[in-house]
Formats: C-alpha cells, structure tokens, sequence
C-alpha cells in the first residue's frame, strides 16, 4: 500500500494538522482531523494539502471558531 501526508494550515501559515494515511487500492482513503489546540483558536481560511511525493494538491476552507 502506498502512503500520503496530509497537512492542514492556518491563516498565517502555521501546521495545525498533519498525518500519513494509506491509500487503498482503488484510490481512496479517509481519516478525521479534530479541530483543536494551538492554531485552531481563530476564525479564518484554511489551506489541506495532500502531497503524494509526486505532486501536492491544496484546496483551502473556512473555519469559524
């Protein structure tokens, strides 16, 4: 099986999350990100990128404290 890392940032770049998770073989894969701790304490617009060591993908969301 192949991994990937997850990552999320906030507004001010700062690493809020991140983990490697497993990639089935059909291409997908799931986990839970908890909204809490150091960095979660803002409302603001938020950046998940997934990098597969061959290419990274971003897409950013909003979150309301």
């Amino acid at each position: 099986m192949r991994k990937i890392n997850i990552s999320i940032e906030n507004q001010n770049g700062q690493l809020v999350w991140s983990e490697q998770v497993y990639v089935k073989k059909d291409g997908r894969f799931s986990t839970l990100a908890i909204a809490g701790g150091s960095g979660w304490d803002k409302s603001g617009t938020f950046k998940i990128k997934v990098d597969n060591n061959l290419e990274t993908k971003s897409k950013t969301f909003s979150f309301k404290v």
